[in-house]
């Protein structure tokens, strides 16, 4: 399996994942869950893995927000923010 290294940067992150969503033939995981003090997107698809951390839900729900408008199946990020919002 191929793993997506992440780096800090919200933009290359947003454009990694909407790549990753767009170009996958088939979307294994697509979630968000709660790791200790941080929350984290988890995408398999294919054959690569992409993680994405925020300590911050605000920049959570900013980046999916950003995502839905980026990739073709918006309603996909849809079910990942309504999972995010009742971890709360």
């Amino acid at each position: 399996m191929k793993k997506v290294m992440m780096t800090s940067d919200k933009t290359n992150s947003l454009k990694a994942a909407a790549s990753l969503l767009n170009g996958c033939e088939m979307l294994v995981v697509f979630t968000v869950e709660r790791e200790g003090n941080r929350t984290v997107l988890h995408i398999l698809a294919d054959d690569q893995k992409l993680e994405y951390s925020v300590i911050n839900d605000q920049d959570m729900l900013n980046f999916l927000n950003e995502l839905k408008q980026q990739v073709d199946h918006p309603e996909d990020v849809e079910e990942v923010l309504m999972e995010f919002k009742n971890l709360k």
